[in-house]
């Protein structure tokens, strides 16, 4: 959260992660008002507004590590960065490790850069940033584009005026990546990654970044009828008979299939419904080791979703209302419960490819089946 954090200072000690924020600039005023009776607006370490009517995705704890702590992640990050092909081809085990851990705000933009290679996008890409940027769209995107940008992280100070220079900057990369992907085109679903990588780094280097994002790990998951999305969410319920299999059985009998509680946690990687510190290990880990980490995450919640409970419920409302997690206990949703169990699993990633493979045999099968019936 650059925008924020370049120019904060501290509060007194007690206020270490509150920050205040008057038209866009950071202060530690701690009135309501300044002298020139502008209302200031006060905000966590995050940048999102406190006090604000807002979804579950903002922070409920502040997420800080001990001053030596994070000191020390930081210098190990800043070597790692200093010689990276050497750490990713001879100690990936060791950056893998790190990415777990959680990466150091004041490291994390460049991180997830180098992850996922951003910058090789940028030098090997036809065009640069500002011809995308230019070049012309359909007039029907471009209203959808515009019409959804308030929907996005609208208690965050970056996004919360409209008009202002996040929602500008929103719709330059969205209005971009439209223009450099024209056959995948604008998805809603983009606009919360954006935000999330605007939070953390400049207009253009979002932009790229989203580019290695949905051509490295998400290649396919936002176009047309969101195929992969579905091949995903049968994946996961496979994995989850391994996992949680009296709950998959219940999920069964209620007839509840996974597009209707995964799609959203998938195509915007959580960033609209985990506390923020459990959304930022999330993504670390993501940029690092892919997918693999939303099912793993994914299971953590449909495991413990109704541990709170007598008894998991038999009626197709009660049990949707179980798999919303506005409604699953808090202290499942917590980064460092989330993460310790998801490396926890009783599963391997070769069950996840197996799994995978095998959903996706099952529809080529089934679409074979459905084009010989008509022949």
């Amino acid at each position: 959260m650059a925008s924020v954090t370049q120019e904060a200072e501290q509060c007194e000690e007690g206020d270490d992660d509150v920050f205040y924020v008057t038209n866009g600039r950071t202060n530690t005023n701690h009135s309501n008002t300044n002298g020139a009776g502008e209302r200031v607006k006060t905000i966590d370490r995050y940048g999102f507004i406190i006090g604000a009517n807002i979804s579950s995705a903002t922070p409920t704890t502040n997420g800080a590590l001990p001053r030596m702590v994070y000191m020390s992640r930081e210098r190990k990050w800043l070597n790692m960065f200093s010689n990276w092909d050497y750490w990713m081809s001879k100690k990936f085990f060791k950056v893998k490790e790190r990415c777990r851990k959680g990466i150091p705000d004041s490291v994390r933009a460049q991180a997830w850069q180098y992850l996922s290679r951003s910058t090789y996008f940028q030098t090997d890409a036809s065009s640069t940033y500002q011809i995308y940027l230019k070049q012309q769209i359909d007039a029907k995107v471009d209203t959808e584009i515009k019409n959804d940008l308030h929907r996005s992280f609208p208690s965050h100070c970056m996004f919360a005026d409209n008009g202002g220079v996040g929602q500008q900057n929103l719709y330059n990369v969205l209005r971009a990546y439209t223009a450099y992907n024209p056959s995948e085109g604008y998805c809603q679903a983009h606009a919360p990654l954006v935000s999330v990588l605007l939070m953390h780094m400049a207009e253009e280097q979002a932009f790229w970044c989203l580019v290695a994002m949905l051509d490295n790990y998400l290649k396919g998951y936002y176009g047309g009828q969101l195929e992969e999305v579905g091949n995903d969410g049968a994946t996961l319920l496979n994995l989850l008979h391994i996992v949680h299999p009296k709950l998959h059985k219940r999920m069964l009998a209620a007839n509840i299939d996974a597009p209707l509680f995964m799609v959203e946690w998938f195509m915007c990687l959580f960033a609209r419904d985990l506390p923020w510190p459990s959304v930022l290990r999330i993504w670390d880990i993501f940029f690092c080791e892919g997918v693999k980490i939303l099912f793993r995450v994914a299971l953590v919640l449909l495991r413990h979703c109704t541990a709170h409970l007598s008894k998991i419920p038999r009626e197709l409302y009660e049990l949707l209302s179980c798999l919303k997690i506005k409604n699953m206990p808090r202290e499942i949703l917590q980064a460092e419960f989330l993460i310790t169990e998801a490396f926890k699993l009783p599963i391997k990633d070769s069950d996840m490819s197996r799994e995978h493979k095998k959903v996706v045999r099952q529809k080529i099968k089934k679409s074979k089946s459905a084009q010989s019936s008509q022949t």
